[in-house]
């Protein structure tokens, strides 16, 4: 059983770390929760995975997405599964395709200094 180091701020103070032992397996973890592990368990998986789904949700209306496409994209989500996200190289030309024709100007003058 290792304990892990959990660390949090607040605003921009230091950082606190403490170590805390969840256990190595699901069944250590279960069992350190106490006579209502299971439940207690599950409940804070529901939470976790409720603050995912509201994340996925949350970049489908930035994205002006419309709900059955956000449905999709929840319908799609695979717990520890991380999707390459774009470059910096991709979004970079994306939001240099939308500035104007004088912002494109300016620009490659100023990197080509």
């Amino acid at each position: 059983m290792a304990k892990i180091e959990v660390k949090a701020k607040v605003g921009k103070g230091a950082p606190v770390a403490v170590l805390v032992d969840f256990g190595a397996t699901l069944k250590e973890y279960v069992t350190k929760t106490g006579d209502k592990g299971e439940e207690i368990t599950l409940s804070e998986a529901r939470a976790s995975r409720i603050i995912k789904v509201q994340d996925i949700i949350r970049a489908g209306i930035n994205a002006k997405k419309n709900p059955g496409d956000i449905q999709k994209d929840v319908d799609a989500y695979a717990p520890g599964v991380k999707k390459r996200g774009r470059s910096k190289a991709e979004k970079l030309k994306d939001e240099f395709d939308e500035l104007d024709p004088k912002e494109k100007a300016a620009l490659l003058a100023r990197l080509s200094e």
